[in-house]
């Protein structure tokens, strides 16, 4: 005898993607303590977990991706010199990051690791106001059409 299968009302389904959206939360954030608690109190090197480390990147990029593709959050108009602040702000802790993880000293390391994390946060940058973009797009054609 075929039945309707599993169906789910409104209701039910807000229920799971709640209880699905903190399982999520709670997975990246166990798997983040693991990682920092790997390196930085266990001291192993990063060769032995650095799947773990990649999977765990792309999945917290590609979420944030998503989340600005299909509209979760809005986000407003920020101005320009907000924005180079934020940007200075996140570049100049991801260099200090870098410089005392890989124990550098010199100004020339400095500034290389200044170059790399300053390209790698534009190009994020502009992926996900790109994201962002074509989504906000995406849902006025919904709702015009």
């Amino acid at each position: 005898m075929k039945g309707p299968g599993f169906g789910m009302d409104e209701r039910t389904r807000s229920i799971v993607q709640r209880v699905c959206a903190v399982l999520y939360v709670l997975s990246m954030a166990a798997l983040w303590i693991d990682l920092v608690v790997r390196e930085f109190v266990l001291g192993l090197p990063v060769s032995g977990y650095d799947d773990i480390a990649m999977i765990f990147t792309a999945n917290v990029l590609l979420f944030i991706g998503a989340v600005l593709y299909y509209g979760v959050v809005i986000v407003p108009r920020i101005r320009p010199v907000k924005l180079a602040a934020i940007y200075g702000v996140m570049v100049l802790l991801g260099t200090a990051f870098a410089a005392v993880k890989h124990g550098s000293t010199s100004v020339y390391a400095i500034l290389g690791h200044l170059r790399i994390v300053a390209a790698i946060l534009g190009i994020m940058a502009a992926a996900y106001a790109l994201l962002a973009y074509v989504g906000h797009r995406k849902i006025e054609r919904r709702i015009t059409s």
